[in-house]
């Protein structure tokens, strides 16, 4: 298969730092979709302030009503106005994501970020997005409702592990941009 284009997805818990390799593959002029942004947006669409309740009754309600796979579907129309070769796609939650993504002739390239719990409880904590957990019961339903759509899986057949925390942020920010030229230059020469 040669790829018309290139996407490099990443995936995680919540809290777990994804926002490092948006800012790596920013610093590397790609394209950035974020698909919490998709479904933040799906919600205001519905008329409802994106808080944690209301993007989960969205995202949980969509996927039932349109297929697991219909935030994928919704970013690839957005990719697809893009005429940029090579893309990074933010919060892959699902198989039926990626593999959506894998059949539309795309190459595909996996990384997950990883962060224990306590750190990304702390992160969701003092983050301030709307959101944004507030407590820990909170924080521990939200993880359970990701894991019931499959963000697991995606996690566990990631091609490329980044774990954020441990480290400054400028080491972990220098890591993603390493993982992000790794991949380019694997895939396309780039270096």
């Amino acid at each position: 298969m040669n790829p018309s284009r290139l996407l490099i997805c990443t995936s995680g818990l919540p809290g777990s730092g994804k926002g490092v390799v948006l800012q790596a593959a920013e610093r590397l002029g790609l394209p950035t979709f974020v698909m919490g942004d998709i479904v933040r947006s799906e919600t205001a669409k519905q008329g409802l302030e994106p808080t944690t309740a209301n993007t989960a009754k969205i995202m949980l309600q969509y996927r039932e009503e349109y297929g697991p796979h219909v935030f994928a579907e919704l970013t690839a129309k957005e990719i697809e106005k893009s005429k940029a070769a090579f893309v990074l796609v933010d919060g892959v939650r699902s198989t039926d994501e990626l593999n959506y993504l894998r059949g539309r002739g795309w190459g595909v390239v996996m990384v997950a970020v990883l962060s224990s719990s306590d750190v990304r409880f702390e992160r969701l904590s003092r983050r301030g997005r709307v959101d944004d957990v507030r407590g820990r019961e909170e924080f521990l339903q939200r993880e359970r409702r990701e894991i019931s759509v499959g963000i697991d899986e995606v996690i566990l057949h990631a091609e490329h592990y980044l774990v954020n925390e441990g480290q400054s942020e400028e080491e972990v920010l220098a890591e993603a941009e390493a993982t992000l030229r790794e991949i380019l230059r694997g895939r396309a020469g780039v270096a």
